[in-house]
């Protein structure tokens, strides 16, 4: 019965919302600086955009700090990380296997040509032991695959929640030069562009 209760207990936990704080913080100082204080990145992101249609802001740059988001960005990227060096070995692994196959066949056919049907046996039960072998790459590889893609579609919704963070052409800026680091393979700059907006640590910042 006590089990029972924890267990319903925690349901009810589970089931209860998230209260997530939030504050805004407006300054004079060189220009308005507006300050918003969120642990939620996406929420952030949405209160930046109302706040940019209400007051009619064409452009807007900010510095984000969400450490958390940002260490859970980091693990994201590690997995991509990982799973591409996985899918480069099972390729490179895959193809050694099809030059096996190649050569095996033809040294089959070789022994049925002369005859030998012993070899020939032998080299065709090398030949189906191997097919099971790339069968099962295969599958390793599909769904290596799929978790790539997985974890790629979490790293387009970050790049998402950072562009939201921003206005006009820093928010362009910002999803031009991480699909940019993504397609070169420069994990480590996706983290600076999400926090900085840029590549670069020189652009000015207006909030976060």
């Amino acid at each position: 019965q006590q089990q029972q209760q924890q267990q319903q207990q925690q349901q009810q936990q589970q089931q209860q919302p998230k209260v997530k704080r939030l504050a805004i913080r407006a300054v004079r100082r060189d220009g308005l600086h507006i300050k918003v204080c969120c642990e939620d990145m996406e929420l952030a992101g949405e209160i930046v955009q109302d706040l940019c249609r209400f007051v009619q802001c064409n452009a807007l740059e900010s510095y984000a700090d969400f450490p958390a988001e940002l260490e859970r960005f980091q693990a994201l990227l590690g997995r991509v990380r990982d799973y591409n060096e996985v899918r480069v070995r099972l390729t490179a692994d895959m193809a050694d296997s099809s030059e096996r196959v190649k050569a095996l066949v033809i040294r089959a056919e070789d022994a049925r040509l002369l005859g030998e049907m012993e070899a020939m046996r032998r080299m065709y039960a090398e030949l189906y032991a191997l097919n099971g072998e790339l069968i099962g790459e295969y599958v390793k590889r599909s769904n290596n695959h799929s978790a790539l893609l997985a974890a790629l579609k979490d790293v387009n919704h970050m790049i998402s929640k950072a562009a939201n963070l921003r206005m006009g052409p820093a928010k362009a800026r910002i999803v031009a030069e991480c699909r940019a680091a993504i397609k070169q393979k420069n994990f480590q700059a996706l983290a600076q562009i999400v926090t900085h907006g840029s590549g670069s640590r020189n652009r000015a910042t207006s909030s976060n």
